[in-house]
């Protein structure tokens, strides 16, 4: 599966006035989950140059989940496009794994989850208060994202996710924030 997400820094006024927002364009608030995220593999992406940054393996604690994840880019069209596979571990497996990599990345957040459409197609829409260890205060991200199968499919549904964004954040220009993994290692 092909994860088509864009992840947007905003300030604490934006983060405070989105849950009405996404409430009147049609999105439902599904839950808040904690999640402590750790990146136990991070690879240079052989598809740098061409937008993709690191090839990752992550274990997450979310709720009462454990979920192993990998990131991997694919160069499809010229563009990089991230596949993610992820499948769950038992507390067990999570723990033994993270005692493994003491030096682990890691990225705890509290992430608040909505669901709606846009032109047809269902978006998935998280709002993050994150804490970084290298910033001296509570930083706030959206991740909007679409989940498709096939690789011809991901130049369109970029282009309804870059949509939603504007519509929401009420912005005319989307900048894409790094990734949460290349915030913590590039201390972003």
């Amino acid at each position: 599966m092909y994860e088509i997400e864009l992840k947007v820094e905003l300030t604490e006024d934006e983060k405070t006035r989105l849950p009405a927002d996404l409430q009147e364009l049609g999105f439902s608030f599904v839950e808040t989950t904690p999640q402590d995220d750790f990146y136990v593999e991070a690879k240079l992406s052989q598809y740098a140059a061409q937008g993709g940054k690191y090839d990752l393996k992550r274990y997450r604690h979310e709720a009462d989940t454990y979920i192993y994840t990998e990131k991997v880019w694919e160069l499809i069209a010229g563009k990089a496009t991230r596949r993610e596979s992820e499948k769950e571990v038992s507390q067990t497996d999570f723990d033994a794994a993270v005692a493994t990599f003491p030096n682990a990345a890691r990225v705890t957040k509290q992430r608040d989850w909505y669901t709606g459409e846009h032109m047809g197609r269902t978006i998935s829409f998280t709002l993050d208060t994150t804490k970084f260890t290298h910033s001296p205060s509570m930083r706030y991200f959206v991740e909007a994202e679409i989940a498709v199968e096939a690789a011809d499919d991901t130049a369109a549904a970029r282009s309804v996710v870059v949509d939603f964004l504007k519509i929401v954040l009420h912005r005319s220009e989307i900048i894409e924030s790094p990734g949460m993994f290349t915030m913590v290692y590039e201390q972003k």
